[in-house]
């Protein structure tokens, strides 16, 4: 592994940093990825930890997993993160993980273990899903999903919701399970945050109860309000 010990560290480089086979550990430090700057990990993990910090004002292209080890560890910036692996990644925080700008390129999955808030962009790339399991997708005021399509989509899968904020214009949530079934709401209301997950059946009493297998679509769209009225 390449560690990064207690220190500040700035990278300003003019050409791409590439970290091949070992992953990129920061144990403790205070990480600048400035303006223009990329950094590549090859065949390995970033892993954060031991309150260490990193600011990305640039780009990371990361080919394996992203973990956040420790409550007062902080990722922050308005960088953007490229999931680029060969197969599915993943992304656990112990502690609550904001990125502002997150594309997925790995023609796979990116696997959420802990909650997820999107600050700017999620960027789907037509190459890629989210699958939630039991955690929960935010997109915060202001913020979108691009580039999704019938293929690539956010997977609810458990009991994992997608959130964003819903006024008077139509938003999209690119959902489904083991295929795309979005849902397209407005409110008429004060502007709020819905969430939504899908599930592969219907049952007798909406979220409870006797599965119904004849004459029903066998999806049940799952929405709730944050404030109700």
């Amino acid at each position: 592994m390449n560690y990064i010990k207690k220190t500040t560290f700035i990278l300003a480089y003019c050409l791409p940093l590439t970290l091949i086979g070992q992953g990129w550990v920061n144990h403790g430090a205070n990480i600048l990825i400035s303006t223009d700057t990329e950094v590549t990990i090859k065949a390995g993990e970033l892993i954060n930890q031991n309150n260490g910090t990193i600011d990305n004002q640039g780009t990371i292209h990361l080919d394996l997993d992203w973990t956040q080890n420790g409550s007062d560890t902080n990722y922050s910036g308005n960088g953007w993160v490229w999931l680029d692996g060969p197969s599915n990644q993943t992304i656990a925080s112990a502690s609550n993980l904001t990125v502002d700008h997150l594309g997925i390129n790995n023609a796979h999955l990116l696997v959420l273990r802990s909650h997820l808030n999107i600050g700017s962009s999620l960027d789907l790339n037509h190459n890629g899903s989210v699958e939630l399991s039991s955690h929960n997708l935010v997109i915060n005021s202001g913020a979108s999903i691009l580039n999704y399509d019938t293929s690539n989509y956010i997977i609810s899968n458990s009991t994992g919701h997608l959130q964003q904020e819903v006024a008077s214009s139509n938003v999209v949530f690119p959902v489904g399970n083991s295929c795309y079934n979005p849902a397209t709401l407005s409110n008429a209301g004060t502007i709020d945050h819905f969430q939504v997950r899908v599930e592969d059946q219907l049952l007798e009493s909406g979220t409870s109860g006797t599965a119904k297998t004849q004459n029903v679509v066998d999806r049940s769209w799952i929405i709730t309000e944050s404030n109700a009225g």
